[in-house]
């Protein structure tokens, strides 16, 4: 059965909530009440393609330094700062992004206008 991860996230402010839900002690409230939710989208960043770079590095430095090749220790660990600097970067760059909103009516009439355009 695959997760199922809550269409609006439950505001828990006790230890067992189902029971003071289900007796009518406390109203269940949810985040986002009353507006649209969205899709954090985010932003772009050159950093992951950094670290893969310094992965590129280490892998091509690896076989060298197995072959016994001079100096190939120092390619690895050049390969290690790269990457290492990249995913620094990468964490120190903030959440940054976009929303996206999502249609309130799935099944409306954008929907229903594909279903009409793929029947003919």
């Amino acid at each position: 059965m695959p997760e199922y991860n809550f269409a609006r996230s439950p505001i828990v402010a006790s230890r067992d909530v189902f029971f003071e839900h289900k007796h009518g002690v406390h109203k269940l409230t949810y985040e986002n009440d009353g507006g649209e939710a969205g899709v954090h989208m985010p932003s772009q960043s050159w950093f992951p393609l950094l670290a893969g770079f310094g992965f590129l590095i280490i892998g091509f430095g690896m076989p060298m330094m197995a072959m016994g090749m001079p100096h190939a220790g120092w390619m690895v660990i050049a390969g290690l700062g790269v990457m290492f600097m990249g995913i620094w970067l990468w964490a120190l760059e903030g959440p940054g992004g976009y929303m996206l909103k999502t249609p309130s009516d799935p099944h409306g009439a954008a929907a229903q206008a594909k279903a009409e355009s793929s029947a003919y």
